[in-house]
């Protein structure tokens, strides 16, 4: 009835690295860290990150 889920470990796939530090810092900037009131504007500026 129920599919096994498998699971992997954060230090074996780049991608999920990847997606964990993005969403690390879009909760930065939802807390209004202030490392991210100037690096988020330029992020945003240079085009790696469209909208949070």
């Amino acid at each position: 009835m129920y599919k096994k889920v498998s699971g992997i470990r954060d230090e074996g796939s780049a991608w999920i690295r990847l997606a964990d530090a993005i969403a690390g810092f879009s909760w930065h900037v939802y807390e209004n860290k202030p490392y991210t009131q100037t690096l988020f504007p330029e992020m945003q500026q240079k085009g790696y990150l469209i909208q949070l």
